[in-house]
């Protein structure tokens, strides 16, 4: 009868020295889980509010967000340039492609310098030769990456300036609605079966997108004949 009193008592000591161990573990990993949530939850409502803003417009607009280990530059801007531009953002579905692409700037310096563009690629199905309206308040444009000729005569010298290959297809995006329906700070060039806006002085978020994607529309809408 002791002999099982002395076992019950020891079993009760080992037992409560083992709880007694576990107890502060248990909390330390209580309290580590607890931190990597708070900053989970800081880094998803700071640094990642924008990422997480962006992929729930492409997901209500029935696109697809990728970062720069999948973004891919769409025609005609993947061969603009050599080498070819990367792109760090893209937004894209089967018809629209938004990009955020980085070229190497034109100078001969020590280091390497990259210059941010912004584009929205529409495919459009006439085909034009490469045409274009080129913002005149802007430093620079997209439509500075392509061999593009300037035909200042043919549009008023306020806003716009009018490029590209031919003077037909220049008379054309001349005589049209696009000038006016163009806010002055967008680029705009017909490329092929595409419909590109640099958008590169304003930001990358969800309002301008919206703003771009229901611009393309009435864009494309006003588009004249291709020459």
């Amino acid at each position: 009868m002791h002999y099982n009193r002395g076992m019950l008592l020891r079993a009760e000591i080992l037992l409560v020295q083992m709880v007694a161990w576990q107890v502060p573990l248990v909390l330390v990993v209580v309290v580590v889980a607890s931190a990597i949530m708070f900053r989970m939850l800081v880094r998803r409502w700071t640094t990642r509010k924008h990422w997480l803003e962006l992929s729930r417009w492409a997901n209500e607009n029935g696109m697809k967000l990728h970062g720069a280990d999948k973004a891919t530059v769409p025609a005609p801007l993947a061969t603009a340039t050599t080498p070819p531009p990367t792109a760090s953002i893209s937004i894209s579905s089967d018809k629209t492609a938004i990009v955020e692409l980085h070229t190497m700037r034109a100078q001969r310096t020590d280091t390497s310098q990259f210059t941010t563009w912004r584009a929205l690629v529409r495919q459009i199905e006439p085909r034009w030769l490469p045409t274009g309206l080129r913002p005149r308040a802007n430093a620079s444009s997209v439509l500075d990456l392509f061999p593009l000729s300037s035909f200042p005569s043919m549009a008023p010298p306020e806003r716009f300036v009018i490029f590209g290959t031919d003077s037909a297809a220049a008379r054309s995006v001349a005589g049209s609605s696009l000038l006016a329906l163009l806010p002055p700070d967008l680029g705009l060039l017909l490329h092929g079966s595409t419909l590109m806006l640099d958008f590169s002085a304003r930001p990358f978020d969800t309002i301008e997108l919206s703003r771009l994607c229901a611009l393309a529309d009435q864009l494309m809408a006003h588009l004249p004949l291709a020459k």
